[in-house]
């Protein structure tokens, strides 16, 4: 009969391969949809596939070589922390709230003290912190390390999961954004397929033979989380479309249409973001002498996308972009800018018209 370790090392080994070739899928897909964060789930999941790599090795080593390499614990340790800090700093950033990079740079920082200690702790010592248990059951126990990197950062992931979430929902009720009630859902889904996630990754299954199918059977279970999560991400991901803007030179909106409402808006908001972004690109065209131009801005957790043609200022609002957004935005601009190029009053425009334009370039988007 083969022993369970060999059986472990090549489970092992093909979760690494099926991760390695699975964030090489995100990527694409995430490229090809244009998810703003796709590279750091990306990361995830290559970087979970150098830790199942490096515990299949070490596990080899160990169990068929009867050799024990501190360089392969520490490689398990590094990629296990890595992994979970880039889920943190991707669940940070999920649904576009906080400004872009910051949360690399709290999971950055939050990281460089564990990891330094990693790869710096003596053999002997990282022995003796490897023995230290925080549950041992007669099924299930977990080690201190697999504890922390496992259980405990994830179960952080769903907070700032959430976290984000209520900073959206206490934006969406001040009318700063609009709300849409499927970022509860997917949020939801997201948040509980990471808590899965951890009770596979943050606990390990006692290798008694009688068991070993079951024990076996999780791992390979589990490998279903780490492919599910990152997918999901990619394909409900939502760029939180806000309002299309026609402005006249001088300031005035001769036309605010909203994604939500799928109607024309004429609130004092809209007329200080007409005025604001009209400032904007007026300074812009004082500084290249051009009057022509294009801009991309970010306003606390808000994007514009601008574009001034000679007798019009078109612009989008959205929570998050990507080049895909861009492009069309330009295309839609410019479709609009050849059909209502020399008018000069809302009155004149058949607002019908316009907004099947706008809804009809950007459905794929929202």
């Amino acid at each position: 009969m083969v022993e369970f370790y060999v059986i472990e090392i090549y489970v092992l080994l093909t979760m690494a391969i099926l991760m390695f070739i699975m964030s090489i899928g995100v990527l694409y897909l995430g490229h090809k949809k244009g998810t703003p964060n796709y590279i750091l789930w990306a990361l995830f999941m290559f970087s979970w596939g150098l830790h199942w790599l490096s515990e299949s090795m070490a596990d080899y080593y160990e169990e068929v070589l009867d050799i024990e390499l501190l360089l392969f614990s520490q490689l398990e340790l590094f990629t296990a922390f890595i992994s979970s800090f880039i889920l943190l700093a991707a669940c940070l950033e999920y649904n576009g709230m906080l400004r872009r990079h910051l949360g690399k740079i709290i999971a950055l920082v939050s990281s460089i003290l564990p990891l330094y200690f990693i790869m710096t702790i003596n053999e002997d010592t990282l022995e003796e912190i490897e023995e230290i248990y925080i549950m041992r059951g007669e099924y299930v126990s977990t080690e201190l390390f697999r504890f922390l990197y496992g259980f405990i950062l994830p179960l952080i992931s769903i907070i700032a999961l959430f976290c984000t979430y209520l900073y959206y929902y206490h934006q969406s009720k001040k009318g700063k954004i609009f709300y849409k009630p499927k970022m509860l859902k997917t949020t939801m889904i997201l948040a509980i397929l990471i808590f899965i996630f951890s009770i596979f990754n943050g606990f390990d299954y006692c290798e008694e033979q009688e068991i070993e199918v079951i024990f076996i059977s999780l791992r390979a279970i589990s490998l279903a989380f780490f492919i599910v999560i990152p997918l999901v991400v990619v394909f409900t991901f939502d760029l939180g479309l806000q309002k299309f803007l026609i402005i006249e030179h001088s300031g005035i909106p001769l036309l605010i249409y909203s994604f939500e409402t799928k109607s024309d808006v004429s609130d004092e908001k809209s007329f200080l973001t007409s005025g604001f972004l009209t400032a904007i690109m007026g300074f812009s065209s004082e500084l290249t002498h051009q009057e022509s131009g294009f801009l991309s801005i970010q306003a606390n957790y808000l994007y514009y996308i601008i574009r001034k043609t000679g007798t019009k200022i078109y612009a989008l609002q959205s929570i998050s972009k990507n080049k895909y957004l861009e492009n069309q935005f330009f295309q839609v601009a410019k479709e609009i800018d050849t059909e209502i190029g020399n008018i000069s009053k809302a009155s004149d425009i058949n607002q019908i018209h316009m907004k099947q334009i706008i809804d009809n370039n950007f459905s794929t988007f929202y």
